[in-house]
């Protein structure tokens, strides 16, 4: 099974401040992310990570280590910096800037930034993205009049990975 999850932001306080995560600090939201994530997906399973898994200059691969799942990143603007690094893209299983999906008849397009119109809109295809985080202004008020787009940053999902058909039904359009 597939789940989707982004915007993770790793040792980024002032994300973890903009955001107004819920958590006392970043080791208790990264102890909760971590821990929804092996509690949800299992180790036969692949979590998307649609980008910024940490701020661009924390070395996120020991969080990564304790994933216990397959992992694909689609990359974010945070994760430029890791690119280059063996060690880190050796926690994927692919990387990618934009994948299309297929979760039984539907096809996704994923890519960390919210896409206006993005290949297959015309025929269905949903869009996933993260980037936007819990705003409520902006990007986010554009892709809330969009059909077929889900937001699947954690800030919005509970702080866990949801399945795509979850994420479906947040948006009945």
């Amino acid at each position: 099974m597939n789940y989707y999850t982004s915007d993770l932001h790793f040792e980024c306080q002032e994300i973890f401040d903009r955001t107004n995560r819920p958590f006392k600090d970043l080791d208790e939201m990264k102890d909760v992310i971590i821990r929804n994530i092996n509690e949800t997906v299992s180790p036969n399973d692949t979590l998307y990570i649609l980008g910024d898994i940490a701020c661009a200059d924390y070395d996120p691969t020991i969080e990564l280590k304790e994933m216990n799942c397959a992992k694909v990143l689609i990359k974010g603007n945070h994760d430029a910096r890791w690119m280059h690094h063996r060690h880190f893209r050796h926690q994927f299983e692919e990387i990618h800037s934009i994948k299309a999906v297929r979760e039984n008849d539907t096809k996704i397009v994923l890519c960390h930034y919210p896409l206006a119109e993005w290949d297959g809109y015309w025929k269905g295809y949903w869009h996933f993205y993260g980037h936007i985080h819990n705003s409520t202004e902006g990007a986010s008020l554009i892709m809330s009049k969009i059909k077929r787009t889900v937001n699947v940053g954690v800030d919005v999902n509970e702080f866990k990975p949801k399945t795509a058909a979850e994420l479906m039904n947040i948006r009945k359009d």
